[in-house]
C-alpha cells in the first residue's frame, strides 16, 4: 500500500454531521454485496466513530448495543 494512503487526516464536524456519517456507513454495509477491504475498512472506522460518539456522551451504550446487533444481523443475513 502506498505510504501516502496511510496519511492521517484530521477533520472536524459537528456531533449531527459524525451522526449522519456513522448512519451512512452502517445502511452502506447492509447490502449484501458490500464486502471486501473496503467494507472491512469502513465497518473499523464506523466502530471507532461510535466509539468516540459514545465517549462525549453523544450515544449511549444502549444504542451503541442496537447498531452493533442490527450490524451483526446484517452480517448474517449475507452468510450462505
Amino acid at each position: 500500500m502506498p505510504e501516502k494512503l496511510l496519511l492521517k487526516i484530521p477533520v472536524i464536524a459537528e456531533a449531527l454531521t459524525w451522526m449522519t456519517v456513522l448512519g451512512s456507513i452502517q445502511l452502506a454495509l447492509r447490502h449484501p454485496e458490500n464486502q471486501g477491504p473496503s467494507a472491512k475498512i469502513a465497518r473499523q472506522f464506523a466502530r471507532q466513530l461510535a466509539d468516540k460518539l459514545l465517549e462525549e456522551g453523544i450515544l449511549s451504550t444502549e444504542e451503541i448495543a442496537l447498531m452493533l446487533r442490527d450490524e451483526m444481523r446484517s452480517a448474517n443475513r449475507r452468510t450462505p
